[in-house]
């Protein structure tokens, strides 16, 4: 990217269920990175706050997802990771080192030009009597 060029950076929940995700808590840091100039957010389901940078969903239904959409420009060169983590929720997660994810992006750097890609971290989530499995995904797009 060159600067002052808009980067988007999508990040999805998904609850692949058997039952509902409640009050779940996402630290978004993008705002944290050197050089931010802009950024915009778009929520779909539940509040982001673009002071604390914390994204709250206040219920995710079985089987469904919902995305954070950030816009961002950078006024410095240099690579740009954006990292999003999964910091609460009421379910019981045994599985506490997939609740991570991160993308980076590159301003105004020599070589070779890395394409867009996915990346994911999983978030396995098991109620008392459920069986809830959610994901985060954070992918990131020029526009």
């Amino acid at each position: 990217y060159k600067i002052n060029d808009e980067v988007t950076w999508v990040v999805t929940v998904r609850n692949n269920g058997p039952g509902n995700a409640t009050n779940i808590t996402i630290a978004e840091d993008v705002s944290f990175l050197a050089g931010l100039k802009n950024i915009t957010a778009v929520a779909g389901l539940g509040r982001y706050n673009t002071t604390t940078n914390i994204w709250i969903i206040d219920e995710l239904k079985n089987a469904s997802y919902t995305t954070l959409t950030l816009k961002t420009t950078f006024s410095t060169a240099g690579d740009k990771t954006n990292t999003v983590t999964i910091t609460a929720l009421n379910e019981t997660d045994p599985i506490l080192n997939n609740n991570h994810a991160e993308a980076t992006v590159r301003f105004n750097a020599s070589g070779n030009i890395t394409p867009d890609s996915t990346v994911s971290a999983n978030l396995v989530i098991k109620p008392t009597t459920l069986n809830l499995k959610s994901r985060v995904f954070s992918r990131y797009t020029s526009s």
